[in-house]
């Protein structure tokens, strides 16, 4: 394992590598989303400043989507915020957020079209067909 230099992070809370392994996503304090050449080191793509504090994240098998949980900075476990994006365009796939809850955490399921989040006694599935 080799340092590949994290100048372009401040407080990284959450890190997916792409099944591929040809990227990284990393996000955290700075509310910025980073893909990420993991070989040299290298910003490949930011995504548009994020709504809050990223404190967990998914990439789709694929690697065209990415779920990324919420945090608030002055409630770290009120992850109340869930967000699919695409990470080509930038844009937003699916938006959810009810305060109140807590998402535990999520994953995408077996294809790339659909992502399962899991808050206390509930169980959400989004398809992005």
């Amino acid at each position: 394992m080799r340092n590949i230099g994290t100048a372009f992070l401040v407080e990284p809370l959450a890190v997916a590598f792409s099944q591929d392994g040809k990227s990284v996503i990393a996000g955290g304090v700075d509310k910025t989303l980073s893909i990420i050449n993991p070989e040299s080191g290298k910003v490949l793509r930011t995504l548009p400043r994020q709504p809050g504090l990223i404190m967990s994240l998914d990439a789709s098998s694929d690697g065209r989507q990415v779920a990324v949980i919420y945090g608030h900075a002055d409630h770290l476990m009120t992850l109340d915020h869930l967000t699919l994006w695409d990470v080509q365009t930038g844009t937003i796939l699916a938006d959810f957020q009810k305060p109140g809850i807590t998402i535990l955490g999520g994953t995408f399921v077996g294809d790339h079209y659909r992502f399962a989040a899991v808050s206390g006694n509930q169980l959400g599935v989004w398809s992005m067909r």
